[in-house]
């Protein structure tokens, strides 16, 4: 059975993909976030793609968390001959406005277009950190601490993995990239980094993919586009 399933095909042949490995994983994607994506899908022809199974095994001596997995899809799909052209990796835990604009009309096809998590917000930033971390706390877990890595600024983020420091951070699970122009660098930066590394996200892959991606001097921000970033919510508020 091959780890992948197209659950809408388009013929513009923008995708947007995910990662849902695990039965709850995507059996609760499937019921919060697809039936949004799928009416946004269909208003703006854009087709829906889900990994469903590890690209890699466990026993790799690479093989991190399955979001790191985001930086194998173009390949992967380039040697599964699936006719695409543009990829928007999504997580799970998005959901999406289904009349808010094609993202795609925002993309630059020789860029990685990406959110900033940063700056340019449509909200005030420090109030909702203040918020996520007192809800953390309050409803989630007191192991929490008020005071946290999510106040950390965008050089400490990057000096905190011994990185150099880039002009911004962006959020991991809203990536849009062209599939033949990216994928082989992209899987290059999944195999530069070992199953043990540790990370402010638990050996996610977020400031590491950061540091890669703002090196390339190769993003398109539409963080200026408020009207797209008040469009996607991401449920974790992580």
């Amino acid at each position: 059975m091959k780890p992948y399933k197209i659950l809408i095909k388009s013929k513009s042949k923008n995708y947007i993909l995910t990662i849902a490995i695990g039965k709850k994983i995507f059996d609760d994607w499937k019921k919060f976030s697809f039936p949004l994506w799928k009416k946004y899908s269909l208003k703006n022809n854009i087709g829906i793609i889900v990994i469903t199974k590890d690209l890699i095994d466990k026993k790799n001596i690479f093989w991190k968390k399955a979001t790191w997995q985001k930086m194998l899809i173009g390949k992967y799909l380039l040697k599964e001959k699936i006719n695409v052209n543009n990829i928007c990796y999504l997580d799970t835990d998005i959901l999406i406005n289904p009349y808010s604009p094609n993202i795609f009309k925002y993309h630059d096809n020789n860029k990685i277009s990406l959110i900033s998590e940063s700056f340019n917000m449509p909200f005030d930033l420090e109030y909702v950190r203040k918020k996520v971390s007192f809800f953390r706390n309050k409803y989630y877990s007191s192991k929490y601490p008020l005071d946290s890595s999510l106040f950390m600024s965008v050089k400490d983020k990057y000096l905190f993995h011994k990185l150099k420091p880039q002009k911004d951070y962006a959020c991991a699970g809203v990536i849009i990239f062209n599939v033949k122009k990216f994928s082989d660098i992209m899987y290059s930066w999944f195999f530069k980094y070992k199953k043990n590394i540790k990370t402010l996200t638990g050996g996610g892959d977020e400031p590491i993919f950061n540091f890669e991606m703002f090196k390339t001097n190769k993003v398109n921000l539409l963080s200026s586009n408020n009207s797209l970033k008040s469009s996607i919510i991401k449920l974790s508020a992580s």
